[in-house]
């Protein structure tokens, strides 16, 4: 199985566009294209091209890879070059070249996003109304859900959701608690 899979990764394999994806990798992370960050990006892409041709010792490299483009704050337009280039190792449509896209956007997003809720949080927790407490609560709230379903994304299934999830609750309950009447 092995040999089969290297065997397709070499015939797939386009040096000209591996290439051109680790310059525009490199531009994106203001590095050169040697770069000992750029060259870990470009073995996470390398080990999910392996995924996809079925090489049993990469198993779960695309979820590695989404985690890096978040971890190293990769651009969307990124993200997608790095899909249409492991188009090339797949025959039709790949769940995990699916998901890893979808995976590695929805991470993104959720870091930006959680960065606007935070800095909006604190803008609200120096509100001196009920009102402004309670919009503090519910983006805390927000912070919290943001981190669980970031975890999610990311594989991981402790009791860090659990946690994030009762604190959400908690600043919920105490949104909710806040009114006309506290002012």
């Amino acid at each position: 199985m092995s040999r089969e899979a290297l065997d397709r990764y070499h015939a797939r394999y386009d040096q000209k566009q591996y290439m051109a994806l680790q310059k525009d990798i490199a531009h994106a992370l203001r590095r050169s294209p040697d770069d000992k960050l750029t060259s870990v990006v470009m073995n996470r892409i390398t080990d999910t091209a392996l995924e996809l041709c079925n090489h049993p010792a990469h198993e779960g490299a695309h979820l590695e890879l989404a985690i890096v483009c978040q971890a190293y704050h990769l651009p969307l337009p990124i993200i997608d070059g790095m899909h249409e280039y492991l188009q090339g190792y797949t025959t039709g449509q790949d769940i995990r070249l699916t998901d890893f896209r979808a995976i590695a956007k929805a991470l993104h997003t959720a870091t930006n996003a959680f960065d606007d809720l935070r800095a909006s949080s604190l803008c609200a927790s120096a509100i001196h109304s009920w009102q402004g407490r309670c919009a503090h609560h519910l983006l805390v709230a927000a912070e919290h859900l943001t981190l669980a379903a970031r975890h999610l994304l990311m594989g991981k299934h402790d009791g860090y959701v659990k946690e994030k999830l009762t604190l959400a609750e908690e600043r919920v309950t105490m949104a909710q608690q806040e009114g006309p009447a506290n002012d």
